[in-house]
Formats: structure tokens, C-alpha cells, sequence
């Protein structure tokens, strides 16, 4: 049985362990929700798989540096999350998507149609454990029904946005956990921000995909219609249901129609979009900023010219630096493609590398994908304010955060001053300690800058 993070919290002085595995398990759920320590998977360097036939999340990372994920390798390719778990059994994991603090969530749209939340507590490599997997949403609880979701992202604003392609009515649904109990399940975390039925325009028929751009601008990809919409709450009510909140931003040519708009993504000013069918991705940039793309404004950056052949694109992540990793459905494969050559498109050779090379046996039918960069950030121990030095207000930050709502630390790394890979009340006595008692010293980083030393599962946030 799943519970959301907040009964743990509002039970935890009502309700005694029955025995010592039921007061780890307390324990843990009460460090997450009571205390509001943030225990994130550092996701540097590693690659989370969605596969749909053998239902499960694999995990992939290049531990020996050799520029291919290789399943003979301990620890390059494991299972993070499959049917052994705590967790309920996966009927069509559909999407991932990752908030700022790196925790990973996962949407499933067969026959259980909920998001769940991934999150390896105990540091083991996977979320299989108690309490490392919880419903975050679930059709049979929370306010809005999802019945064909394909896709989520997080939005701008901190929103989960969901793309549900049901014939019967095509919507796209924001979630927020708004009370902060772990789940977005109770009055008014849930909403609907676009439905088919309320247009008689031309407006997204069949939402398969969704991207944010800087300006806030929602792109949503529709298969039917072969078009890509531009959405825009001009209102200011948190939905794109006015009458003109929604433009046709590019419209395929019916001489090379996109047969299936699977995924899409933002760069700066450019729009980068797949067909699942042919492999093909476009680059859309529209330089003249009339929110429209014209014939001259549309660029191939991938297609069946490249060195090697993508065939079938069920998924893609674009990162900062214009690499993209895509998977191939055709080739249970992931593919890094990048434009080395800086001419535009990823056609040249060395410009699509094949990262896992095996006859499919890592990933039987792969459908999501999420990444993050291996960039890493400095920081010194015990400094939470952002002033460069260690002082009284370090502590009293430390403490605001886990018991008075304070509601951002910008490195959990430098907050975790003993370094032992929690953020909690230790770490302000820890720098109490250091400023008052004499003769104790924090661990490195410190006290010049520096990365982190040591392996955790806390992040820090990387500066503009």
C-alpha cells in the first residue's frame, strides 16, 4: 500500500511502531515530510530509461568514462525501478520528468493511469525500497481524471503538465503539491489548463508532446492536425482556454507531413521536433518573431543522410549545450547526436554515436527518457546564505528550512555541514559547534570553494 508523505507527518505522534522495521520505515518518511530534508538522487552523468515491455525504469551510467553505456560493466546499466519494488506493479510507463531538486517522477498511462515519484533514499542504486516510491497522482483520488496521458514536463512555474490524448476529450492537466505533503491530490492541486471541447478553432487535437519555452510560452505537438500550437495565457488565470491563448505555430506540408509529433523541445529561440515514424528531427527558429514558422525558418538537424541511421525517435532530451540523447524504438538503443560541426544539423560524421551496443536485450521496447548535465557546482560547507562566509545566520538558515517553511536552500550540499549526506537539525548544530565550541572542523569543501568530495544524493543548484 502506497501513502503520501504527509501521513507519515501527521501520524508520527499518534501512531507507534509495531516493530523495528516499521520504525525505520516511520523514520524515513518522517525525515522526508516532518523535517523537509531533501534527499535527490545526483543525477550527474546518468541516464533514466523507460522500458514499456519488460516495465521498468533502467538506469545508465558511464562509470569507466569509455563514452558508451555497456551492460557487461557493473553498475553501467542497472534496474531502478521494475515490479520487485514497495511500489505498484507498472501497466505502461509513459514519461519522465525531474524537479529542480532532481527527483524523478514517473508517469504511468496504461491501466493505472498515475505519476509516482522515484527517489533512492538509502543509497542502493534504486528506488525499490520502502517508501522510495509514492503516488504523487492517482485518477482514483485526485480531482481530475486522466485516462490517455503520454506526457509530462514541468512548466516554469513550478507546474506538472501532462498531455492526456484521450478521444473522447483531449486535455492537458497541471499538477502542484501545493500544501508541500508529498502528493498533488487534495483541493486544488490539480486543474485543467487546455480541453478540446472548449474551442471550435483549430487547436490541439491530439496532444502528443510539450515544451516550455523561456518566455513561458507552451508548445504542445499534434499528430492529427501534424501541426505544432504555440500556447500563451494572455489572461493570467493559469489555463489556455481564451479565445486567443492559442496559435498554430507550424504547420507540416501535406507534400512531407510529420506523421507522428512524439517529442519536442526548446533551446534559446528554437523548436526542435521529432517523427517517432522516420526518425527525422526539424529545427524551427522563427527570426522574425511573428510567432509563426515560414518554409525559409525550418532546418533539418536530423534525418536518413546522418552517418547512422535513427529510425524510430520515441523519445529525445535536449540539453543546455545542443546535445540531444534519443531513443530509438526500432533499435532498443539511445543514441547521443550532437552538431559538431556547428553547421546546424547533426549530419556529419562522428555526429550520432550509438551509446548501447547489444542486441536489445537492455531495453526491450524503450519509450522515455531523462537526463541531466554533468555539470558540477562549487560551494563551501556550512554556507547557506550565499554571503562567501560562515556565520551565525548559516544555522538559523539550516533550521528555518526544516521547521518554520522557509522555502528555498540554494545548495543542499553546503547545508549538509558533517557530510553525511542528509540535510537535517546535525548539520545546524554541526556549524553551531564549529562557530562556538572551538577545535571542530567542517569537512571539505572548506573553507576555500569546491566541489563535493564525497558521494550523496543532496544537490546544489547550478548558477546563471
Amino acid at each position: 500500500m502506497l501513502f503520501p508523505f504527509g501521513f507519515f507527518c501527521s501520524h508520527s505522534n499518534s501512531r507507534r511502531a509495531s516493530s523495528d522495521r516499521d520504525a525505520f520505515v516511520l523514520s524515513l518518511a518522517v525525515s522526508l515530510a516532518c523535517l523537509r530534508t531533501v534527499i535527490a538522487q545526483n543525477f550527474d552523468e546518468r541516464v533514466f530509461v523507460t522500458d514499456s515491455t519488460d516495465d521498468r525504469v533502467i538506469v545508465l551510467e558511464d562509470r569507466n568514462e569509455s563514452g558508451t553505456f555497456e551492460p557487461e560493466m557493473t553498475g553501467e546499466v542497472e534496474v531502478y525501478y521494475d515490479d520487485s519494488s514497495e511500489g505498484p506493479d507498472l501497466s505502461n510507463p509513459s514519461h519522465l520528468a525531474r524537479d529542480e531538486s532532481g527527483v524523478l517522477y514517473l508517469l504511468d498511462g496504461g491501466t493505472l493511469d498515475v505519476v509516482l515519484t522515484l527517489v533512492d533514499i538509502n543509497g542502493d542504486g534504486d528506488a525499490n525500497d520502502v517508501v522510495e516510491v509514492q503516488e504523487f497522482y492517482s485518477s482514483e483520488i485526485g480531482a481530475v481524471e486522466l485516462r490517455t496521458p503520454n506526457t509530462m514536463i514541468f512548466g516554469p512555474d513550478g507546474g506538472l503538465y501532462i498531455a492526456d490524448d484521450s478521444s473522447t476529450a483531449p486535455r492537458i492537466v497541471r499538477l502542484e503539491d501545493l500544501n508541500r505533503d508529498g502528493d498533488a491530490m487534495d483541493e486544488g492541486e490539480a486543474a485543467i489548463v487546455y480541453e478540446l471541447s472548449a474551442f471550435s478553432v483549430e487547436v490541439p487535437r491530439d496532444p502528443e508532446s510539450i515544451a516550455f519555452g523561456a518566455d513561458g510560452t507552451m508548445y504542445v505537438g499534434d499528430s492529427t492536425s501534424q501541426a505544432i500550437f504555440a500556447m500563451t495565457d494572455r489572461d493570467g488565470d493559469g489555463t489556455f482556454l481564451g479565445a486567443q491563448e492559442i496559435e498554430v505555430f507550424y504547420q507540416s506540408p501535406t507534400d512531407s507531413p510529420m506523421m507522428d509529433i512524439d517529442c519536442l523541445a526548446v533551446l534559446d529561440r528554437a523548436v526542435f521536433f521529432c517523427d517517432e515514424d522516420t526518425g527525422l528531427i526539424l529545427r524551427l527558429y522563427d527570426a522574425n518573431g511573428d510567432g509563426a514558422i515560414a518554409s525559409n525558418e525550418v532546418s533539418v538537424f536530423l534525418d536518413g543522410t546522418a552517418e547512422r541511421l535513427v529510425r524510430d525517435i520515441n523519445d529525445f532530451a535536449l540539453l543546455d549545450d545542443g546535445r540531444f540523447f534519443a531513443l530509438d524504438g526500432a533499435a532498443d538503443t539511445l543514441f547521443l547526436i550532437e552538431d559538431l560541426s556547428g553547421d546546424g544539423d547533426a549530419l556529419d560524421e562522428g555526429e550520432v554515436i550509438r551509446l548501447i551496443v547489444d542486441d536489445g536485450a537492455t531495453l526491450a521496447t524503450p519509450s522515455a527518457l531523462a537526463v541531466r548535465s554533468s555539470e558540477r557546482v562549487t560551494f563551501i560547507r556550512g554556507e547557506t546564505t550565499g554571503d562567501g562566509t560562515i556565520g551565525i545566520g548559516d544555522p538559523i538558515l539550516i533550521l528555518a528550512y526544516l521547521f518554520s517553511g522557509a522555502e528555498h536552500l540554494g545548495c543542499l550540499d553546503a547545508a549538509d555541514s558533517n557530510d553525511d549526506g542528509a540535510v537535517d537539525i546535525t548539520d545546524a548544530i554541526y556549524v553551531l559547534s564549529y562557530l562556538f565550541a572551538g577545535g571542530l572542523t567542517l569537512p571539505p569543501p572548506h573553507p576555500e570553494p569546491g566541489i563535493d568530495p564525497t558521494e550523496d544524493s543532496l544537490v546544489c543548484e547550478l548558477s546563471d
